[in-house]
């Protein structure tokens, strides 16, 4: 891993987000933990991170569709979802992995935390919406994904979601976040 800035630390980080997304909480906005894990991609591990965020675009283009009649819109940017996401690797545990998960794309997946607003489009839940969905979402290069509604506890889940950055299996510059930037849009 290169060289971190001076400033950096993963606690101020994952405190800096707990807050930020304690804030959104009390708007009405509702947290999932979202888990996505992607059919075997060619190539190393960066140009794999390239194509698992392609198909992340791909995932966040699908949802704002469904909450928002025109996200694109600027009246609408303060109701897009919020999406951040961290790449993972597996750890060693007394818990058993299939073969699959540890070797498609050397075990790489994403963690994430998502944010959905207190009114969209939305006729169900969110975790009910994906069940309902699935093959929407699940194509592609995307083999598949969870989400659970974060009930208690969300500095642990947090963490959890950081621990590869803590680790320093990744460096901060691999947090994905969304909605990007109108300049980042193609």
């Amino acid at each position: 891993m290169k060289n971190e800035p001076s400033w950096y630390s993963i606690d101020r980080i994952t405190t800096a987000y707990s807050n930020w997304i304690m804030g959104h909480l009390k708007q009405g906005w509702k947290p999932f933990l979202i888990t996505l894990q992607f059919k075997p991609l060619p190539g190393g591990r960066r140009s794999i991170l390239i194509q698992m965020h392609r198909e992340i675009d791909r995932f966040y283009s699908i949802l704002v569709n469904r909450l928002l009649h025109h996200p694109r819109s600027p009246s609408q940017a303060c109701y897009c979802p919020r999406l951040i996401l961290v790449p993972d690797l597996p750890t060693a545990r007394w818990q058993k992995k299939s073969l699959p998960e540890v070797s498609i794309n050397d075990g790489m997946h994403f963690h994430a935390l998502l944010l959905i607003p207190p009114k969209s489009r939305l006729k169900t839940n969110p975790v009910s919406h994906f069940k309902e969905n699935e093959s929407i979402y699940v194509t592609n290069r995307l083999l598949k994904f969870d989400a659970a509604l974060i009930h208690s506890n969300l500095p642990s889940v947090v963490e959890y979601v950081f621990k590869s950055i803590k680790r320093r299996k990744f460096s901060i510059d691999d947090i994905v976040i969304y909605p990007k930037s109108t300049k980042e849009l193609d």
